[in-house]
């Protein structure tokens, strides 16, 4: 499957590099990179979203243990979770508040 973000039709938001990593970061927690998509960990998790707003199956996708039987919907809310959380913390861990 090759990384194809033209057919992807959510709008572009500006997203700072350090979102684009925390988003990526918790994707890779919960995503098998073996999938053959070919982008960063941010765009993978853009895809994923995607998919999930489509209700479509992101084909030879597979989660990591023990999130396998977890819903994709769940999956990309836990991820939005962590990201989310990382974000919050981040201002005080780098001194940038």
């Amino acid at each position: 499957m090759q990384n194809d973000l033209s057919t992807m039709q959510s709008v572009e938001i500006p997203v700072s590099k350090l979102e684009q990593m925390a988003y990526g970061h918790a994707t890779a927690q919960f995503i098998s990179c073996d999938n053959g998509f070919e982008g960063t960990w941010f765009e993978r998790y853009q895809y994923l979203s995607e998919c999930v707003s489509d209700n479509k199956e992101p084909e030879g996708w597979v989660a990591w243990q023990p999130f396998e039987t977890w819903e994709w919907s769940d999956i990309v809310e836990q991820i939005d979770s962590e990201a989310d959380s990382f974000l919050w913390q981040a201002p005080d861990i780098l001194d940038i508040r």
